[in-house]
């Protein structure tokens, strides 16, 4: 699994205020506790699958409000490379569209980080299933949720092995 730097956290958050507008900056306390997310979701131990991993990092840009401003934004951006840097070509062109009441609902309280996780896992789920992979053996096999997060672990199962 790909997984993004806090650099490319603040440069996402640089373009966005640049295209978008806003106070630039970051509240450097804060902006540690967004590296800190960023390094957690690598620990498969505390978060095991794909979606638990994009829902932290979601939450946690909104919730620790790093950025001076523009945190709703970069936490929308930050979940949409996620996805795209591990899932390559996914069909995710309405991404923001869905996001955007989700994010405001996390920052004003009313939507919880479990529930944050259902509406991600709902909305990944249909964008995935249909990617599709070629095996050695050059059939195509579609994948599903279940199936693309079995091989997730298989990948992450062999690298911690290789480590040892």
């Amino acid at each position: 699994m790909k997984y993004l730097t806090l650099k490319q956290a603040i440069e996402f958050h640089e373009q966005i205020i640049a295209t978008s507008g806003g106070l630039g900056g970051y509240n450097e306390i804060q902006l540690g506790y967004l590296d800190s997310a960023l390094k957690q979701i690598q620990n498969d131990d505390y978060y095991s699958d794909f979606i638990e991993k994009l829902t932290h990092l979601i939450h946690s840009c909104i919730k620790f409000h790093p950025f001076l401003d523009g945190n709703k934004r970069t936490s929308i951006q930050l979940g949409r490379a996620f996805i795209e840097m591990n899932f390559p070509g996914a069909d995710i062109d309405d991404y923001y569209l869905n996001m955007e009441d989700m994010v405001v609902g996390v920052a004003e309280g009313k939507i919880a980080k479990e529930s944050l996780y259902k509406k991600l896992q709902e909305m990944v789920e249909v964008r995935i299933k249909g990617i599709k992979i070629i095996k050695k053996d050059g059939s195509i096999e579609e994948l599903d949720l279940e199936k693309l997060n079995q091989i997730i672990v298989e990948i992450l199962t062999n690298k911690n092995k290789d480590k040892k």
